[in-house]
């Protein structure tokens, strides 16, 4: 069944499942976006690799995966890794990057924002 993330505890909680569907439907919209737009406008980075973290969880994803993902250089990644560090939000160790405690608790955070605000502009959300 999957972990649940209670949001705020008037809202029915949402399955560990639904949060990591979001995560990819964000990355193959970004996908989606390149070419389309020069790169400077659609491309985050440090949002890119959070959300290959949080579908990575919990063995993580190695410096070079991450790279091959954000389509940029390894010494590009290693400059945002290193801002997510000092934010609390990951931890590097063996080549590999994984989300701390905090970074999947703000992970799930903003991914029930997402969800709920499809449901909400789609008409379905629960009242």
């Amino acid at each position: 069944m999957g972990r649940l993330w209670f949001e705020d505890g008037q809202d029915a909680p949402l399955y560990h499942s639904e949060l990591q569907q979001a995560a990819l439907s964000m990355l193959t919209a970004r996908r989606a976006m390149q070419g389309a737009l020069p790169p400077n406008l659609t491309h985050d980075v440090a949002l890119g690799i959070m959300l290959t973290l949080y579908l990575a969880e919990p063995s993580g994803a190695t410096i070079k995966s991450l790279a091959d993902e954000a389509t940029l250089p390894a010494s590009s990644v290693a400059r945002w890794l290193s801002s997510l560090v000092s934010e609390r939000l990951i931890t590097i160790g063996d080549d590999a990057a994984r989300l701390t405690a905090f970074g999947s608790e703000r992970m799930d955070d903003l991914l029930t924002r997402v969800v709920r605000s499809q449901r909400t502009l789609m008409g379905w959300d629960q009242h």
